[in-house]
């Protein structure tokens, strides 16, 4: 079916990105996604390779009193929104040495979201935080990740306290509420997070399609 839009700036960019996110919600995301509540423990990983050449599991995660894990990716528009977002959420927490630590994971498939692409993405836009493949996509299926953007913080014990949106609003200029900076100052607070959960918005992550177990004779 062909469709014929206008080009005036802001017209195209809405039709865009309402194209995009059609495109990207179309692969199974949810299918054999794990369920991760409230109170969970932070899953155990390895080997997962990040854009400045260096390596991640999660026991480098756990000196931090928060931890923020971030699933996105690079071509999801409402993915692409965000990224000043994370930028400014990490320069927040920089300077607070170890006590906050953002740790952003790309778990997508398809040729546009290798590890190469992702050094690409991260320089244009000056990631200073963490960004990592996983490759096997295993860390997005055992937190039960299935957006881009899609926001898991975990207390000094590593247990789950917040997950889903960053904040109120796809358009940065009509945030109200940031969910994520709410949930980490009960925390370095010692208090107890109200919000623990707010659905995510943002693209499907697309997920390779697994194939079933051959049958015996």
């Amino acid at each position: 079916m062909q469709m014929h839009v206008s080009f005036r700036r802001h017209a195209t960019c809405h039709v865009i990105a309402a194209s995009l996110t059609l495109l990207y919600s179309s692969f199974p995301a949810m299918a054999d996604a794990a369920e991760f509540a409230i109170g969970d423990k932070l899953p155990e990983f390895s080997n997962l390779h990040a854009v400045d050449g260096t390596r991640w599991d999660s026991m480098k995660l756990g000196d931090s009193r928060v931890l923020i894990v971030v699933f996105t990716c690079n071509r999801c528009p409402y993915a692409v929104e965000y990224e000043d977002r994370l930028n400014a959420l990490h320069a927040k927490y920089s300077e607070s040495g170890k006590q906050v630590r953002l740790f952003v994971i790309n778990s997508n498939y398809g040729p546009n979201e290798s590890l190469k692409r992702m050094r690409l993405r991260a320089k244009e836009k000056r990631f200073n935080f963490p960004y990592v493949k996983d490759t096997d996509q295993s860390v997005a299926r055992s937190l039960g990740a299935v957006y881009t953007p899609e926001f898991f913080v975990f207390d000094h014990d590593g247990r789950l306290v917040y997950k889903g949106a960053l904040d109120d609003a796809t358009n940065s200029e009509n945030v109200k509420t940031n969910y994520v900076d709410d949930a980490v100052s009960a925390l370095l607070a010692g208090a107890p997070v109200k919000t623990t959960e707010i659905g995510a918005r943002g693209c499907t992550i697309r997920f390779r399609r697994r194939r079933p177990s051959p049958r015996g004779p």
